[in-house]
């Protein structure tokens, strides 16, 4: 019933990004927008923290970790999803209806150009003042 959102262990909730479909992000918090990394090798679905990627840091795209919780444990089995490089140059968060374990409040993924479509991939609305 309650599938559209996610709780973390500090008690907020994530809406929508739980699996329904994948969202579109922009990359830069409060910037203008701009592409992702183009530099990540695609070398399949990788568990959050075993990303390897020069352009990113773990802070671009790892939760905060208010508890101190070991980073090993932010992976899939806590629900946060995968990570899939790639050289698209768009972001992807989330998940999508057909991708089961690879959904994930945190799921993303850089492979797609933002000029793809299909029945998992959706947007969200936002406004910047």
């Amino acid at each position: 019933e309650q599938r559209r959102r996610h709780t973390l262990s500090n008690g907020q909730t994530v809406w929508d990004f739980s699996g329904n479909v994948y969202e579109w992000v922009n990359w830069t918090l409060g910037g203008p927008l701009t592409s992702g990394p183009t530099s990540c090798n695609y070398i399949g679905w990788t568990q959050l923290p075993a990303v390897s990627c020069g352009a990113l840091s773990a802070a671009d795209y790892m939760p905060g970790n208010p508890g101190g919780a070991p980073t090993a444990n932010y992976n899939s089995n806590y629900g946060l999803g995968f990570f899939l490089g790639g050289s698209g140059g768009a972001a992807l968060r989330g998940g999508g209806w057909d991708r089961g374990t690879l959904n994930g409040a945190f799921t993303l993924s850089l492979y797609d150009p933002a000029s793809i479509s299909g029945s998992n991939v959706g947007f969200r609305c936002v406004y910047r003042p």
